[in-house]
């Protein structure tokens, strides 16, 4: 036992190991997906994308009108996160369209058992 480490370095090690092993979140790591949540938020940024060029407006525009960096509405019209609902509420304020706009077509099928 000439390698072991005693004291308060060992138990802060042992309960670091413990945090892993229980599968809690990581700091900066998104949680998994469901299945089927790409097709939502693909669906919800080709909606808010729609929306916006409809308006005649650009992601640049959007973004400043929202507070938002430009690429963060990138990434929301490609469908690669999920928005906050406090985000989605800033942008349908912005582009003064109802929800079925932005929620069309965006609802999970369910499928038959």
């Amino acid at each position: 036992m000439a390698n072991a480490v005693e004291g308060p370095e060992a138990q802060h090690a042992s309960m670091r190991r413990g945090c892993q092993r229980r599968n809690t979140p990581l700091w900066g790591v998104p949680p998994a997906r469901r299945k089927g949540d790409y097709s939502i938020l693909s669906r919800l940024g080709e909606n808010i994308q729609a929306a916006r060029k409809e308006s005649d407006m650009t992601q640049e525009r959007l973004a400043e009108m929202v507070d938002l960096h430009p690429r963060i509405v990138q990434k929301i019209e490609a469908g690669d996160i999920n928005p906050k609902s406090t985000t989605l509420i800033r942008i349908q304020e912005a582009l003064r369209c109802p929800w079925e706009t932005l929620m069309t077509g965006v609802r999970q099928q369910k499928k038959d058992a």
